[in-house]
């Protein structure tokens, strides 16, 4: 971007010399002195030539123009402090988590904690009938298999579904 800035100005440069050069008579030519009458000083320029005229006219637009951009400058100068400093503060950041990662990579893997072997409890088993190989007496914490449920047990079930299923159409 640099070198395309400068090759601008060095065009913009060269067509100024190139105006100049053939334009001499005008830029030569005297023109009337300037007055500025304060009416307690009295001021009155030398006849000069007219190209020193747009020669200032265009250094004083110049002044302007950077008088203007040089608040623009500073904010942007000030802004660009604040932003480097943040990046340093992120790249301090970076570099201590990165070190924490190489500890945490050099220690060995924790051990996982030692199983503790329980033996296994017996389980009683019901006394089975000899004959039949029915177990004679059902205990109480068994769940008892679908297969061997008796009708009303079924019927109540089904009941049950049912009165839920219509409570819920009647909540809708």
């Amino acid at each position: 971007m640099s070198k395309f800035r400068t090759g601008i100005w060095i065009v913009i440069f060269v067509l100024l010399m190139v105006l100049f050069f053939q334009n001499q008579s005008v830029f030569m030519s005297s023109r009337s002195s300037l007055k500025m009458d304060l009416y307690v000083v009295k001021y009155q320029t030398p006849e000069l030539p007219n190209g020193l005229y747009y020669l200032a006219t265009l250094i004083i637009g110049l002044l302007i123009a950077y008088l203007f951009a040089l608040g623009d400058r500073f904010k942007a100068r000030r802004a660009i402090k604040s932003l480097s400093a943040t990046i340093d503060s992120h790249r301090q950041e970076m570099t201590t988590l990165k070190k924490e990662i190489e500890e945490l990579r050099r220690t060995p893997p924790l051990e996982p904690p030692s199983v503790i072997e329980v033996p296994p409890v017996p389980v009683e088993t019901p006394s089975a009938d000899t004959e039949t190989g029915q177990p004679v007496d059902k205990p109480a914490q068994l769940p008892v298999d679908a297969s061997e449920q008796t009708e009303s047990e079924k019927t109540d079930e089904t009941d049950n579904t049912n009165k839920t299923e219509a409570k819920k159409g009647a909540e809708y």
